[in-house]
């Protein structure tokens, strides 16, 4: 058991580089409390689903409220 304290939906965007056939993916940041013995429960699940494409678990100290990105290439108008 653990819990999700806050999600960031950054939705549809290109990725840096083609995974798995994919040249897009939906991005999500997920800030949850849990202990630390269900991180290998969680990667193996990870693992086994088809849908994820790639994934990374980081520890953070804090919660972020709002996370601002810029694109990685500006567009000239």
């Amino acid at each position: 058991g653990g819990k999700v304290v806050k999600i960031h939906d950054w939705s549809k965007r290109r990725l840096a580089y083609e995974i798995k056939g994919f040249r897009e993916g939906h991005y999500y940041v997920l800030y949850f409390e849990v202990r630390p013995s269900a991180i290998n429960e969680m990667w193996a699940d990870y693992h086994l689903n088809e849908d994820l494409i790639r994934f990374m678990t980081l520890r953070a100290d804090e919660v972020v409220e709002k996370i601002e990105f810029k694109p990685l290439v500006e567009t000239a108008l």
